[in-house]
């Protein structure tokens, strides 16, 4: 086989340096975009966890106070 017929075949393949450089640098960007997205996602955790925590604990102890303090009130959250 030739040499130019090697050539030839990578060209037709669109396996030519430009579009190397081209697809590493796609590579780069969505590896970028994904740690973006990453550290959002952790910034709002890292927000948003205290509220979660303080909501939970406020509705366990509503939930107890109410199944403690024995009223007679017929409720869905009373039924048992």
């Amino acid at each position: 086989m030739a040499a130019s017929e090697v050539s030839d075949r990578r060209t037709a393949a669109g396996s030519t340096g430009e579009e190397h450089i081209i697809m590493v640098f796609k590579v780069i960007g969505i590896v970028v975009v994904g740690l973006i997205a990453f550290w959002i996602v952790s910034a709002l955790i890292k927000a948003l966890l205290p509220v979660l925590v303080i909501a939970a604990i406020g509705t366990g102890v509503y939930l107890l106070y109410k199944a403690i303090s024995g009223s007679n009130d017929n409720g869905p959250l009373t039924k048992v």
